[in-house]
Order: C-alpha cells, then sequence, then structure tokens
C-alpha cells in the first residue's frame, strides 16, 4: 500500500470508528453475502425532468474499504440491485435517473462510496 492509501485507510477508520453501520451487502444473482461495516452518509442528486423541472433526490450511501467487498474469495464491486441491510431496513445498490450505483472516493481507490435508494 502507498503512503496515500494508508492515510486515506486511518482517515476512513478514524470516521468508520465514530459512526459505524455493520452492513450485509448481498448479491441477488448469486445469493452471496458479505458482512462488513460501513459509514453511512447521504449525497443530493440533481435530476432534470422533461428539460424543465429540477429535482433533488438525496440517496442513502454506504462508504466501504475496498479490500473489504470480497464475495467467493475475490474482491468485487457493487452491482446494480445489491441489496444493503443495515438498522434493519433494505436498500437497493441504485443511484438517480441512471448515473453510476457506486465511485471510488479517492484516487487509490481505497473506499467506495454506494449509492443506495431504500427497498
Amino acid at each position: 500500500m502507498s503512503l496515500v492509501s494508508n492515510a486515506i485507510v486511518a482517515a476512513y477508520k478514524a470516521a468508520r470508528s465514530v459512526n459505524a453501520a455493520t452492513i450485509t451487502i448481498t448479491r441477488p444473482r448469486t445469493g452471496e453475502a458479505v458482512s462488513l461495516s460501513a459509514v453511512p452518509g447521504s449525497t443530493s442528486h440533481v435530476v432534470e425532468t422533461d428539460g424543465m423541472i429540477v429535482n433533488e433526490i438525496r440517496s442513502r450511501d454506504f462508504l466501504v474499504l475496498t479490500s473489504e467487498f470480497v464475495l467467493g474469495g475475490s474482491q468485487v464491486t457493487p452491482e446494480r440491485g445489491d441489496v444493503i441491510t443495515s438498522g434493519g431496513k433494505a436498500f437497493k445498490a441504485l443511484a438517480a435517473s441512471g448515473e453510476q450505483h457506486w465511485r471510488y472516493t479517492d484516487q487509490t481507490e481505497t473506499v467506495i462510496r454506494i449509492f443506495t435508494k431504500e427497498a
């Protein structure tokens, strides 16, 4: 790991120690699941409808370490429709108006932000 990656992991773990949520990510297509700690968040998405109406949609986000997102022994990235359960609620990995449903939060691809909608 690079010095930058180490710093990002340390900052992420510090945030997680204060505001952690245990989540389970299930891949409906295969039934595989992984439980891990995440930092919950939210993002505002601006969606234009009919070229003039703008809606602001807030998504529930979960930030996870890339290295901890492992299914079937392999490090993976989120698939659209993955189900995330947290605090007794279910969320689907989806983003507003066809946008990407996840992204790396840093240049070293150490942390993934998963955008979700409550299922």
